[in-house]
Order: C-alpha cells, then sequence, then structure tokens
C-alpha cells in the first residue's frame, strides 16, 4: 500500500512544455511558481526578476523532451513575503493563486537583452553530455521505467539498484 503525503501539493509540479507555453506568452510580467517548498521563475520571468528585483544564481539545462534550454532562477518560500513587498514597493501590481504569483512589471522588455541573457545562461555541450556520458543511457532509462517497484521487496529493489550501479559503473 502506498503512503499518502502530508502535504501532497509540495509533490506536484508542472511540466515543462506547460512552462515553455505560459513563458511564451509572457509579455513582461513575472511569473512566480511554487514547486515544493521552493518559488522558482522561468526563461523571461527569471531573466526580470534577476534585472529588476533580485539577481539569484541561474539554472540551466537542456531538456531532451521538448528539445529546448530552460533557464530557472528560485528561492525558499520563508523569503517570499519580502521579495512581494519589494515588488509592491515599486508600484507593481501582485496577482495570487495558490501555486503561481504573477508581478505585473508595466516595463517594456528589452527583448535582445534577453536573448543574450538567455543565450550567456545555456549549458556547455560538457554540461549537456555530462548527465549520462555513453551511449547506453537509453537502456538504463527503460529498465528503471519498466521496473515494477510496487511489486518489489526492499531487497530486490536494492539488488536492482545495485546492477543498475555496476552497468552505469562498467561504462563511465
Amino acid at each position: 500500500m502506498r503512503r499518502q503525503a502530508k502535504h501532497p501539493k509540495y509533490y506536484e509540479k508542472m511540466q515543462t512544455k506547460d512552462i515553455l507555453a505560459l513563458e511564451g506568452t509572457n509579455e513582461g510580467d513575472i511569473l512566480l511558481l511554487r514547486e515544493g517548498l521552493f518559488w522558482r521563475a522561468y526563461q523571461l520571468s527569471a531573466f526580470l526578476f534577476s534585472t529588476h528585483i533580485r539577481p539569484l544564481k541561474v539554472t540551466s539545462r537542456h531538456v531532451k523532451v521538448v528539445k529546448a534550454n530552460l533557464a530557472y532562477v528560485g528561492f525558499p518560500d520563508k523569503i517570499l513575503e519580502g521579495i512581494v513587498q519589494a515588488a509592491g514597493e515599486k508600484g507593481w501590481n501582485i496577482e495570487r493563486q495558490e501555486k503561481q504569483i504573477r508581478i505585473i512589471v508595466g516595463l517594456p522588455v528589452d527583448r535582445a537583452a534577453y536573448q543574450q541573457w538567455f543565450e550567456a545562461q545555456a549549458p556547455s555541450e560538457e554540461e549537456s553530455a555530462a548527465t549520462f556520458p555513453y551511449l547506453g543511457q537509453d537502456k538504463i532509462l527503460e529498465k528503471i521505467r519498466s521496473y515494477p517497484i510496487m511489486e518489489k521487496t526492499p531487497l530486490e529493489t536494492q539488488r536492482f539498484v545495485l546492477e543498475l550501479q555496476k552497468e552505469i559503473n562498467g561504462h563511465l
């Protein structure tokens, strides 16, 4: 029997394609999305957040499923009110929902500056390749996807993980 999480909303995450769709229609607002105990701003929202509110370390990765680079900044929930207050002091409107906050900046977006910023965040080929540096990655991923974990004992699952480690380490 599966255990229920105490706070299931902390474990839900918007899919990358949905994030890209939201940001693709963004005309200059800062969209903050709740992910677990953190808030994140992606793509244009991350650029505007770093430029106008607070510079944060940008994380960038290539997402194969959508064939796109994703750049984002994040911060813990405990400092959200300070962020919202700083935006309010700038005279910006704030729209709140349970897992999403839109800060309406109302400033024109310098698309050239955003594009330059975004390209500077792109992961290098070495960083992209570092996730799985050998060609057997699809085989490993398929084994993990098809493993019937709910039907296995903890000992069987531990053996499965050890076999995967052996297979991966043999190729590194």
